[in-house]
């Protein structure tokens, strides 16, 4: 965990976590910092390669039926 704070700010003495890794939050957490949060690093996902993920993704999309959604809430996804 890392400590922020820097100038006076809007979002001075707001603690933010940030769920996403380092080297994936480098801006968020600069721009927040900039702005006077203290940020604390809780990186929550771990991101695997899957050779076989392209197969598993076209055998379940081929399931999906008319009234059935599909969502993607990550870049990384």
């Amino acid at each position: 965990m890392s400590g922020g704070g820097g100038a006076p700010g809007p979002l001075t003495g707001v603690v933010v976590a940030v769920c996403r890794p380092p080297d994936r939050s480098d801006e968020l957490v600069r721009r927040l910092t900039r702005l006077g949060a203290r940020v604390e690093h809780l990186p929550l996902i771990e991101t695997v390669p899957r050779p076989d993920a392209r197969d598993e993704l076209a055998a379940a999309l081929r399931r999906c039926g008319p009234g059935d959604w599909v969502a993607v809430t990550s870049p990384a996804g």
